[in-house]
């Protein structure tokens, strides 16, 4: 069960780094500043949270529930930067 789970997880991530990036061509491609602006902070807070997850992954997974929690926390972080 655990496995599907973590299957399902991975799916809903990696779809979602696929419309974050279909979203920032979409931007770039105006000519308005403020949107290229947007995802570009997006992109920068996206990779040092990665960056930050990569580095401390040892200390973040007590469990299989802790580490679930982390991504829940993570993937609303995003959605979060991705509405405003």
């Amino acid at each position: 069960m655990g496995t599907s789970r973590n299957n399902f997880l991975q799916g809903v991530a990696k779809n979602f780094d696929v419309l974050a990036l279909y979203a920032s061509i979409k931007a770039i491609e105006t000519k308005s500043r403020t949107d290229d602006q947007q995802w570009l902070t997006y992109w920068v807070l996206y990779s040092m949270l990665t960056l930050f997850e990569l580095t401390f992954a040892k200390v973040l997974e007590f469990s299989i529930s802790d580490f679930v929690c982390v991504c829940s926390v993570h993937c609303a972080f995003l959605e979060i930067l991705k509405v405003s």
